[in-house]
């Protein structure tokens, strides 16, 4: 195809449109054109002169795209913007030069380019998503003192980067910005900043200094996770939130320091950190203020220590090795998903002590055999013990009142379930897939039955004649 001609009243050309297009000579751009998305002539050898020059490609005021081959791009006085993925690709790239009026590096702007290394110009304010990602060979790159926000994921995979000084006029940096960045083993952030968001340093794994600045109340999820040579964190007192797994898998960070101003602190904060603060690490268990928030991957038993009131939330999910847990009975309350996962966990012991268990507390614990839960208890929560499918018995205690949706739903092997006598609700889909159990006592005390409680069971004989049973074969649950 060497010719294409556009009618009047196109608007928008999208992403990539004559991509690979490589016998295109010549192509009309209608006035009423008003928009056209990444890169849309990449790799046409364009014959206009007004279009095409020295391997760019521009249209109005804007840079569209390069050439592939491109190794030194000079972009044209009178462009005000690039297109989103200009030099994507471009892997002989080595040098670039942009006129002053340009202020955004818009999304995949260099992706995946040659760029060594960069000084960007100092009119432009904000570097877009992804705009530096997979730039394998990128060792140097200096930030303009008038940026103010770099995007998701700006410099992941950066794999030669090593020093990055952030200006202070950053205000924003997006999640993943340089994760994965595996060379990188210095960064200043900037004085304004509030938080680290999602995964910023991910899997960082030479990073061995990082200033926290004072303005950061927020250090989101895997923030600094897999920055294996960390080895000492000094967080603002201002902080208030660690997220989940924030410092995960930093195998060599043993000093660190938990401010009062701190309101929550993630499931996992910490897991496989070595730290040496006895008020914060244990036995390979974390804790913050009475809660055990957090274990590390290579534990087979756990101790939880006197005094703890609660284990929080997915604290002990994941720990794939885990076999035996002891609970002191000063802990009240187990979080949502606190064992989820826990494939080698047989058995389980709830002190009287604990009067809640959350959502899922209990999914998924494929070698979970016995049950001995607290007396204090009134509900079985949620999904509590969805797909125990080594589970056989369940004897539940007096005080149970409800057992809410999928409680012990696709527990394949439960044959024996025992109801308390003062039961009132057995919520939907609460033992459906249970296909061993065939026979169940539904105490004259049970109100309702929610729709599919016994779906796929193999129940022949239900000893209750009252109104529970009259409700379950009335909704053919």
């Amino acid at each position: 195809m060497e010719a294409v001609a556009l009618p009047e009243g196109l608007t928008f050309i999208g992403d990539w449109a004559f991509g690979g297009c490589t016998g295109l000579m010549y192509i009309n751009l209608p006035d009423s054109l008003t928009e056209m998305g990444e890169n849309p002539f990449h790799n046409c050898p364009l014959g206009q002169v007004t279009w095409k020059e020295n391997g760019l490609t521009y249209w109005r005021d804007r840079l569209l795209g390069a050439d592939t081959d491109i190794v030194s791009a000079t972009v044209r006085e009178g462009v005000h913007y690039l297109g989103g993925g200009a030099f994507s690709g471009c892997i002989h790239l080595t040098e670039v030069s942009l006129p002053k009026w340009v202020t955004e590096i818009p999304s995949r702007c260099f992706a995946d380019s040659g760029l060594a290394a960069w000084r960007i110009p100092d009119s432009v304010t904000s570097i877009g998503e992804a705009a530096f990602a997979g730039c394998a060979r990128l060792r140097e790159i200096v930030l303009p003192s008038g940026l103010t926000s770099i995007g998701y994921s700006a410099f992941e995979d950066c794999g030669q980067l090593e020093i990055i000084a952030i200006p202070d006029g950053v205000t924003y940096i997006g999640p993943y910005a340089f994760s994965r960045c595996h060379r990188l083993r210095t960064v200043t952030l900037p004085a304004g900043l509030s938080a680290l968001d999602t995964g910023l340093f991910f899997e960082c794994g030479s990073l061995k200094e990082v200033y926290i600045p004072d303005s950061v109340t927020m250090i989101d999820l895997h923030a600094f996770a897999g920055c294996g040579a960390l080895r000492g964190v000094v967080l603002p007192l201002g902080i208030n939130t660690i997220g989940a797994e924030a410092f995960a898998n930093c195998l060599r960070l043993s000093d660190v320091n938990l401010p009062e101003s701190l309101l929550s602190v993630g499931a996992n904060a910490f897991r496989n950190c070595p730290l040496r603060d006895a008020s914060i690490k244990e036995n390979g268990l974390t804790y913050w203020r009475g809660c055990v928030i957090g274990c590390d991957t290579n534990i087979t038993s756990a101790v939880i220590r006197a005094g703890t009131a609660k284990i929080g939330d997915s604290a002990f999910a994941g720990s794939e090795i885990l076999r035996s847990v002891d609970i002191p009975d000063s802990v009240t309350s187990v979080g949502q998903r606190a064992f989820s996962c826990c494939k080698n966990l047989r058995a389980l012991t709830l002190p009287d002590s604990v009067t809640s268990i959350g959502q899922g507390f209990c999914e998924w614990c494929s070698c979970l055999e016995s049950i001995c839960l607290s007396s204090g208890l009134d509900c079985i929560s949620e999904s509590a013990f969805f797909d125990c499918e080594s589970l056989t018995k369940a004897v539940l205690p007096a005080g149970i009142v409800r057992i809410k949706h999928h409680a012990f739903a696709r527990c394949g092997r439960l044959a024996e379930v025992i109801l308390p006598p003062g039961l009132k609700y057995i919520g939907t889909n609460a033992f459906e897939d249970c296909q061993s159990l065939a026979v169940l006592d539904i105490p004259s005390t049970v109100t309702k039955i929610g729709g599919g409680a016994f779906r796929g069971t193999r129940l022949r004989k239900m000893l209750s004649e009252r109104t529970a049973k009259k409700q379950w074969l009335k909704g053919k649950a």
